[in-house]
């Protein structure tokens, strides 16, 4: 069956698709430790298979050695991704002077994330809640810029 004449009918828009519901994911909906003590905190989830993982770590350390040398309440982690071998992680954290704490994420939670493919993703917490992420590797310039946003929000 063919349709004839289609463009002679009048146009009319598409029918609006309802709001969807987006959810709130939270510190609990993710990672096995419990939440930090800190209020806001930084995670960058990261990977071996990333070339710009190893940059955006130490840039990440370097901000948070700024900010506990300023007394600043922000906590930051590092989560690798999923499927790493643990003395692949260790390897490449030592190799870059990266001592940022570990976390680890559920099981099956990381398209929560954002961080299917895009590897570094960077995520922030304020009490527990997911505020924003970013996909991709963030400089030091970009994360500080970042947080001084963040902080600058109710």
């Amino acid at each position: 069956m063919f349709a004839s004449n289609v463009l002679s009918l009048p146009a009319r828009p598409l029918p609006e698709r309802p709001p969807s519901a987006a959810r709130q994911v939270r510190w609990t909906d993710l990672f096995v430790a419990p939440p930090p003590k800190h209020r806001t905190n930084v995670v960058m989830i990261w990977s071996d298979w990333s070339s710009h993982s190893p940059r955006a770590l130490s840039d990440l350390q370097r901000v948070s050695d700024e900010l506990e040398t300023r007394g600043q309440d922000v906590g930051t982690f590092a989560v690798a991704a999923p499927g790493m071998r643990k003395r692949d992680a260790d390897s490449i954290l030592r190799s870059h002077d990266i001592h940022l704490p570990e976390l680890q994420l559920k099981l099956g939670r990381v398209g929560l994330t954002g961080a299917l493919n895009q590897i570094p993703t960077e995520l922030i917490f304020r009490d527990g809640i997911l505020l924003e992420q970013r996909l991709g590797p963030l400089s030091y310039e970009d994360l500080r810029q970042w947080l001084k946003a963040i902080d600058q929000k109710p």
